[in-house]
């Protein structure tokens, strides 16, 4: 069996052949068909976080697959964290971070649903946005924030992406949200003084989280999801005179939401809410390690891992 892995914490990613993994008790064999890359991923592999996971590694905390021959997601339990990951052309899993998958969904899409999409249904949840209100985004470009946008698009919600870079624009308006170029939270507020967001997502913190409280009007909600740019610092005069809100998100501190959120994420891919195609790059086995540099990058979109069909789901395809 193939799979990506490295042998030391920042070392080489190579392809290579390893030897069939032990099957546990309430354990099950997946035949992986997209292994989804995550930030977690680049964090694991620097030695990041905490996470000390045994070597070498195969990456990948998510992907999508067949098991006994019916579509499936894999996330959670420990997968390319403390076990090994779905960078692999078959992964061991814990037969409870098996979700179903609907018959003609695509599988790349399923695959980003376990971290990134579940995240997004969350943070969606959190912001509860009445159709034809407004919501802003920062750092729109990026994997979760994209499938936000897709979400609040579906629902009725303008949105406002902020990116700063020109060249992510194109991330967010494929996601149906507006992009505005803005370099600092400052320069933000101004372009925005004559907007009355309901609530504004906020994966940057530092200074841009007192931005939120500069824009959002009495009653508004800021929902954080990250802290990118560092401890923020707020004026609670303003704060708390507004009556705004603010709610963090990890999915480490709610595993029963997220977990219930991952199958809620399956549900909008199926259905068209969350539509997550054009903004996925998708990378063969042999060229997986390119996509963990695009990774590395920060390039938009979020990133799959292609593994060749088993002989025995092309079979039951025919």
């Amino acid at each position: 069996m193939r799979a990506l892995r490295y042998e030391d914490t920042g070392g080489d990613c190579t392809i290579g052949e390893i030897g069939a993994q032990e099957v546990g008790p309430d354990e099950v064999v997946v035949d992986v068909a997209y292994a989804a890359l995550n930030s977690i991923d680049a964090q694991i592999w620097r030695g990041q976080g905490g996470f000390a996971p045994a070597l070498p590694h195969i990456p990948c905390i998510e992907g999508a697959g067949w098991h006994d021959g019916k579509p499936v997601m894999v996330f959670g339990h420990g997968i390319g964290v403390t076990r090994q990951g779905t960078a692999a052309e078959q992964v061991v899993a814990p037969r409870a971070a098996l979700y179903p998958v609907a018959e003609g969904v695509d599988l790349a899409a399923a695959a980003v649903c376990g971290a990134t999409g579940a995240t997004a249904v969350r943070l969606f949840e959190l912001i509860d946005p009445t159709p034809g209100t407004t919501v802003v985004v920062y750092g729109a470009a990026g994997s979760i924030a994209t499938m936000l946008i897709s979400l609040l698009r579906s629902a009725g919600i303008e949105v406002i992406g902020q990116v700063r870079d020109p060249a992510k624009a194109v991330a967010v308006e494929e996601s149906g949200g507006r992009a505005i170029l803005a370099n600092s939270g400052a320069e933000l507020a101004r372009q925005l003084a004559n907007v009355a967001p309901v609530a504004i997502a906020d994966p940057l913190g530092g200074d841009w989280t007192q931005a939120a409280v500069d824009i959002l009007p009495a009653g508004g909600r800021i929902v954080t999801f990250g802290a990118l740019a560092g401890p923020m610092t707020l004026d609670t005069l303003a704060f708390y005179r507004k009556g705004l809100s603010l709610r963090g998100y990890s999915g480490l501190a709610e595993p029963e939401a997220h977990s219930r959120c991952v199958g809620e994420a399956l549900k909008a891919v199926e259905d068209g809410r969350l539509e997550v195609g054009s903004l996925l790059r998708e990378y063969d086995l042999p060229n997986a390690h390119r996509a963990f540099e695009s990774l590395t990058a920060g390039e938009p979109g979020r990133i799959v891992i292609a593994m060749p069909k088993p002989a025995s789901v092309a079979t039951l395809q025919k």
